[in-house]
């Protein structure tokens, strides 16, 4: 799949993802959150927690978190986390939590796989 391709893809799968969320009473507070660090696909708030979500579109149905967010991309996300929580106080006393969202798609067909709190940050992940 080229390069071309693969931008769609993701952006389909970010717009599904985006519609999931609305779906199960989440409110979207940002969309590709970039800093120095790197970027947040999205950032969502439901009741009193805080989202950061990274998603991901595959072209099959093969399942599978564990391999989605590289321990380098958790660091990444991590930091980029911290911040968007320093340039938004408003956030300040909610729960955080890192999740993943696969978004498959085959012959038309459309799965969506949502892990909450697919992994916890520790101390070595920031500076």
């Amino acid at each position: 799949m080229g390069l071309a391709n693969n931008y769609s893809l993701g952006i389909l799968g970010e717009s599904l993802a985006t519609r999931y969320l609305i779906s199960q009473g989440y409110q979207i507070v940002a969309r590709n959150f970039h800093t120095q660090y790197g970027e947040l696909d999205c950032i969502a708030r439901k009741n009193d927690e805080l989202v950061f979500l990274e998603i991901k579109t595959r072209s099959n149905f093969q399942s599978g978190t564990e391999s989605a967010v590289s321990r380098r991309k958790q660091l990444k996300m991590s930091r980029t986390a911290l911040v968007f929580l320093a340039s938004y106080p408003q956030y300040d006393n909610m729960l955080t939590r890192f999740d993943i969202i696969i978004i498959h798609t085959c012959k038309g067909n459309i799965r969506i796989e949502h892990t909450p709190d697919a992994f916890f940050p520790d101390a070595s992940c920031f500076p």
